[in-house]
């Protein structure tokens, strides 16, 4: 009986987790409209979709980063620490990412 509700309860846990984590990469940030425009303009990109789309806080600072994946198969790593207002892309690459 023990073995149950421990089994139970572990699966509604895993499911919260899972549907949170799905929320959040379902969001659309407005930050992702200038992220969009930047790869558009300075890297000729037009984003297929994000992949790890997170924003946090460190040392008190704002963070974005998210990876993009273009239409024509090359893949980003983009990220912003405010207060900068453009993002830093680099290209992913397999040794890289």
């Amino acid at each position: 009986m023990e073995k149950h509700i421990f089994r139970i309860v572990f699966t509604a846990l895993a499911a919260l987790i899972y549907a949170q984590s799905v929320q959040a990469q379902t969001t659309d940030p407005s930050w992702l409209k200038e992220l969009t425009w930047q790869l558009t303009v300075e890297k000729k990109c037009e984003p297929e979709f994000y992949m790890n789309v997170e924003e946090g806080v460190v040392g008190g600072r704002i963070y974005y980063e998210a990876r993009v994946m273009c239409t024509d198969g090359r893949s980003f790593d983009a990220n912003r620490i405010n207060p900068d207002l453009h993002f830093t892309i680099e290209p992913c690459e397999i040794d890289v990412c």
